[in-house]
């Protein structure tokens, strides 16, 4: 029987996502033997949720439908644990996950990511990778490839995720800059870089400053 760490969960919300849940479990539990897992399933219709029931490293499981932020104030309201994590389907690391985390809330973070990079070897892709650490450092938010990690008792008080679709994470870390304090944790996560392969680098960038932009015109407008 798994030893479930009392003060980590590590979340991974997911919507047809049949072909990776399975590696990323075992990832998972490989290198984070210690966390508890939620997995929050958006409504699949290909079998996601039933692989995920069917993994021996038994994660609890939830569905929920109405986006990703629906999924994540789902997981956030059912962990009980003093840390969450948001880990992305198509992430993997090497190194103590757990380890690596706590030391970055006990140096007093309330909020923070690891290292991002890029599993594509186009240069532009080592111009996404420093970019993403700079930004996340400025704005106090990241997104869901850099493994943005909460307290969870913060998050709470924050009120927890908005429909901003892939900004959700990095906007409720930039609510929470304000009397909080964002880090970076000392590990490497590798994205896959999937959605900027199959929809194009611009295309993806611009999606993701729609995003953005959407959320700094409700800003403007209240």
């Amino acid at each position: 029987m798994k030893n479930v760490s009392p003060s980590l969960s590590i979340v991974v919300p997911v919507l047809n996502e049949a072909l990776l849940i399975d590696s990323t479990l075992s990832h998972i539990s490989h290198f984070a033997p210690n966390c508890l897992v939620l997995v929050v399933d958006g409504g699949s219709t290909d079998g996601t949720y039933e692989l995920v029931c069917a993994h021996p490293s038994q994660p609890r499981v939830l569905q929920v439908k109405g986006g990703r932020h629906m999924q994540l104030n789902m997981a956030q309201q059912n962990c009980i644990t003093d840390i969450i994590v948001f880990w992305s389907v198509d992430v993997r690391c090497a190194g103590d996950v757990e380890s690596a985390i706590q030391k970055a809330v006990q140096a007093g973070a309330s909020h923070g990511c690891v290292y991002q990079r890029s599993a594509g070897r186009r240069p532009v892709y080592r111009w996404q990778d420093v970019w993403s650490r700079v930004r996340a450092r400025w704005t106090g938010g990241a997104y869901m490839d850099q493994m943005p990690f909460f307290v969870r008792q913060r998050l709470q008080v924050l009120g927890g995720f908005s429909p901003y679709g892939s900004y959700d994470t990095a906007e409720a870390g930039s609510r929470m800059r304000s009397g909080g304090n964002f880090v970076v944790a000392h590990i490497i996560a590798v994205s896959s870089c999937r959605s900027w392969e199959s929809v194009g680098f611009l295309r993806q960038m611009l999606r993701s400053h729609v995003c953005r932009f959407r959320y700094l015109w409700s800003l403007i407008r209240h």
